[in-house]
Parts: structure tokens; C-alpha cells; sequence
């Protein structure tokens, strides 16, 4: 007789099974964009993976960390380090060929609240702990004067 182990893994279901996380909002804002703008402007969303940071001094440097990771590779909750997850979204005009990030969301790769929301163009960045805060925050950030003026003068370069 086979000496067999038996699978210990519940089932797992993938079809249907639905979080959201910051990627999907952004994706599905990017959509928006292009409905909205009948393609004159796009988005598309960028993403790579970060190493966890180990020396805080990094963390001022870099202005991505979410939380601190102490010498012993635990971060601000004594939790392991983890690798973060960086996403760009990023907003083209097609006919001008240019394209400029206007944000980016750094998470952790297994967690995606808390985030750290960065947005160079308005000088602000967030601490984002959960989605309707996240989303609340986009809202604000796409609806401030200094970006509509951006978006109506690629459109208008545009056309």
C-alpha cells in the first residue's frame, strides 16, 4: 500500500473570490479616465515590488516606506519585515506623446491597508488605513484645481 498524504488545504476559492485592493481602484479610475476624456488622456497602473527598509534613515531618503523596520527586521507592529508592493498610476495624452505619474501607492505585499498614497504634483502625501479612506483620498486628489488644470490642458493641447 502507497503511503499517502492527504491534501490539508481547505478548498480555496479563487473564481468569485474578490478583495479590494488599491490596484483594482486605481485600475478601474483609470478606466474612468479614459470613458471620461473619450481617450484624449489615459492611465494605466505601474507596479513593482520594494524590498522592506531596514534603516529609517532610508525611509526620509526614499519616501516610500509605510512603516519603520527595526535592526531585528521587525516593523513598527513587531511584525517580520516584508516586501511592499509600489504602484504608479500614471496619466498619458496619446497625441502629445507625454505621459507624468500622478500618484503612488506603496503597500505590503501580503497587506494592502495601511498605504502610504505619495502625489509630487499637489506636495501631499497620505497614510491611507483602509479603502473608503483610500478612495476618499483619490476623490480629493482628482478633483484638486491644480490637477483638473493639468487634465484640461493636456485635453486642450490634445485636440
Amino acid at each position: 500500500m502507497e503511503n499517502q498524504i492527504k491534501n490539508l488545504w481547505p478548498k480555496i476559492e479563487i473564481d468569485g473570490f474578490s478583495v479590494s485592493v488599491p490596484k483594482d481602484i486605481l485600475l478601474r479610475q483609470a478606466d474612468y479616465l479614459g470613458e471620461s476624456t473619450k481617450n484624449i488622456l489615459t492611465a494605466r497602473v505601474a507596479s513593482g515590488v520594494l524590498p522592506p527598509i531596514h534603516n529609517p534613515d532610508e525611509e526620509q531618503k526614499e519616501g516610500y516606506n509605510v512603516s519603520y523596520i527595526d535592526d531585528e527586521g521587525q516593523d513598527e507592529d513587531n511584525q517580520p519585515a516584508e516586501s511592499r508592493i509600489k504602484l504608479r498610476f500614471i496619466v498619458s495624452a496619446p497625441m502629445l506623446n507625454y505621459q507624468f505619474e500622478l500618484l503612488s501607492v506603496i503597500h505590503s505585499m501580503i497587506t494592502p491597508y495601511p498605504a502610504k498614497l505619495i502625489c509630487n504634483i499637489i506636495s501631499k502625501h497620505y497614510r491611507i488605513e483602509e479603502k473608503e479612506k483610500f478612495v476618499q483620498v483619490l476623490e480629493e486628489i482628482f478633483n484638486t484645481e491644480k490637477v483638473q488644470n493639468i487634465l484640461k490642458t493636456l485635453i486642450a493641447q490634445s485636440q
